[in-house]
């Protein structure tokens, strides 16, 4: 299960989901998918500050080959 950390220990090196109250200016509050960013640290909006974070929980995607490997494939001789 995935559980809702403090900001302050959340990753910088990937994608997350950020929780954001929006109390403190009578706005709603905000999930939303947020990486660091060195100038604006973990931003939402102007008036919105993260203070949770949690992982994003879904599945790797299929293994199918890529346009690429395909393209490249046709293309070898036989």
């Amino acid at each position: 299960m995935n559980e809702w950390r403090d900001i302050d220990t959340a990753p910088r090196d990937r994608h997350i989901f950020v929780y954001a109250p929006g109390a403190e200016f009578d706005l709603p509050d905000i999930v939303s998918l947020c990486r660091w960013h060195p100038d604006a640290g973990f931003c939402v909006d102007e008036l919105r500050y993260p203070t949770l974070w949690a992982e994003i929980d879904y599945p790797a995607p299929p293994a199918t080959p890529s346009a690429h490997s395909v393209a490249k494939q046709e293309a070898e001789p036989r």
